[in-house]
């Protein structure tokens, strides 16, 4: 499952696991995990669950990562990742 954080805070325990994620983070979360939520404060959030282009596009981006950093400061590299996979997301990152 994914989820995408477009305004405010929210408090994630995954599998026992607790963090938060704020504006514009993306948490990919394993299918079947247990899992909740908690807004700390006005937070809008997104499930993008069953839209495989996000996956295809984070799997792009961790390549990149890996293999040609240098790309990820190329404003025009990322906008052609953006919009190969039609993402509307304004920042992106992966741990």
């Amino acid at each position: 499952d994914l989820f995408y954080v477009t305004e405010g805070t929210v408090k994630f325990t995954v599998a026992g696991e607790v963090f938060t994620a704020g504006r514009d983070c993306l948490v990919k979360i394993p299918g079947y995990a247990p899992r909740c939520f908690l807004s700390l404060g006005h937070s809008v959030m997104f499930d993008l669950a069953g839209l495989t282009h996000w996956l295809d596009l984070l799997e792009d981006y961790t390549s990149i990562k890996a293999h040609s950093p240098e790309r990820l400061s190329d404003k025009g590299a990322m906008g052609a990742l953006k919009e190969k996979y039609n993402c509307q997301v304004t920042a992106f990152g992966v741990k």
